[in-house]
């Protein structure tokens, strides 16, 4: 099967025995059912519950830094974010980064869980 390619690049690749293959997508399984889980079965983060490596990752390309970044796991000591605001209002964003986070929210890569993790110590 070929991909589509203009006419004298394909022939270049027939000259030199190259055939292009169309890829396939890999869909991820979504059957996590644990909601203590800081990656959900959307594939999302819980900004909630997420361990800081698990975060940076997650907000990578929103312009979020590393001291908000541990602003933000300080401030969820005490609280959980129900929404985009009160975690905007909180970090003090600006508008641009706000937008980007509401981006990854619409898109189901981070989202707000209500379930805590309980850590015990010995």
């Amino acid at each position: 099967m070929s991909v589509n390619q203009p006419p004298l690049l394909q022939r270049k690749a027939e000259l030199k025995n190259i055939d292009f293959i169309q890829p396939y997508k890999v869909v991820a399984n979504k059957s996590n059912e644990d909601n203590t889980d800081p990656i959900n079965q959307n594939l999302g983060v819980s900004i909630n519950i997420a361990e800081r490596s698990i975060l940076k990752i997650a907000l990578k390309g929103t312009g979020i830094r590393e001291t908000a970044i541990e602003k933000l796991l300080n401030c969820r000591e005490n609280r959980f974010y129900e929404n985009l605001d009160t975690l905007a209002t909180d970090l003090k964003l600006t508008p641009r980064i706000k937008e980007k986070l509401q981006k990854k929210f619409e898109d189901g890569l981070i989202y707000f869980s209500l379930t805590s993790v309980v850590k015990f110590t010995s």
